[in-house]
């Protein structure tokens, strides 16, 4: 298929995209179970012995986790939206025939768009359409800024994969969220490491028939790297991101990173280093406290509801 024939020129094509986010944004309703957790939070490794500086500590620490926080939920909207207007492409009611067969010139549109939707929004690794077989039927690849579709002969089965399973029972309006992890290819985590989120929706025929799903591949180290940008280390804070078992996502020490995702890490856990401070942040949607190893801030994120 030649690339020339897809590449982003198209100012109707850009500016109708643009419209149609803009009604999905100010439209999207979406109802949605709890899936993943994150939690933010700060800890003050310092010991800070008067008062006074410590209520100053308390409340600057208090603003960062906030911010970041905000941030990282104003990324989770904006990409359910993008999701959404994926979705809902007007071409996709007409996908499939009144027999439930691919219309070929449908599908070959609807790839263009999502080859102009990598180029243009730069976020996403992988777009792709699934079908209800568990069968890509269309995929985009990132390729580092060279935007391609994927040969159909390139095409993968990913039934069983847990986030086709998992996106694929949810009804129409409704998103799915993975948890933060590493991109796999071939069994073995991409190298470099690739930080990702997976969204995904179902979509549907003409008929409300659900047919398949549409899925992004997230650059998870987007959202990392706003969350560290924000960090507040001028007192010798230290910012670290967790998931819902208190493995490091982002934290001090980038060797205990991930330690879910490697066998002899899987003793790197925030609780196993602060036990007294986990025991009450895993309790608590956010809050604030001191110990003997530090004062701690941290907020609670569930990625899920943002879309409501």
């Amino acid at each position: 298929m030649s690339g020339e024939a897809q590449t982003f020129h198209s100012s109707d094509r850009q500016m109708k995209m643009s419209d149609q986010r803009k009604i999905t944004r100010n439209t999207l309703l979406m109802t949605l179970p709890i899936f993943a957790l994150m939690i933010i939070f700060t800890a003050v490794i310092l010991v800070i012995s008067e008062r006074a500086e410590l209520k100053e500590a308390q409340a600057e620490e208090w603003r960062t986790v906030d911010m970041q926080a905000a941030t990282i939920n104003s990324d989770i909207q904006h990409i359910s939206s993008d999701l959404a207007l994926l979705a809902h492409q007007s071409e996709m009611a007409d996908l499939w025939d009144d027999g439930g067969i691919l219309v070929p010139e449908v599908l070959a549109e609807l790839t263009a768009e999502y080859l102009t939707a990598s180029t243009y929004w730069e976020s996403y690794g992988q777009i792709r359409l699934i079908d209800e077989n568990g069968m890509e039927i269309a995929r985009v690849n990132f390729n580092n800024g060279l935007p391609a579709i994927v040969p159909q002969e390139e095409l993968q089965n990913k039934e069983g994969r847990y986030y086709f399973d998992d996106a694929f029972k949810l009804n129409q309006g409704e998103v799915f969220v993975s948890p933060l992890d590493l991109n796999i290819e071939h069994g073995e985590i991409e190298q470099p490491l690739k930080p990702t989120l997976r969204f995904a929706t179902p979509v549907f025929d003409q008929h409300g028939n659900k047919r398949g799903i549409v899925l992004f591949n997230y650059f998870g180290a987007k959202l990392i790297e706003r969350f560290s940008s924000q960090a507040n280390t001028s007192n010798g804070s230290q910012a670290m991101l967790l998931n819902a078992d208190g493995y490091w996502l982002a934290g001090p020490n980038p060797e205990d990173e991930w330690g879910f995702m490697y066998e002899d890490r899987e003793d790197r856990t925030f609780g196993n280093t602060y036990p007294e401070a986990w025991e009450r942040i895993k309790s608590d949607e956010s809050g604030q406290f001191k110990t003997s190893q530090g004062l701690f801030v941290f907020k609670t994120i569930y990625p899920l509801l943002e879309g409501q």
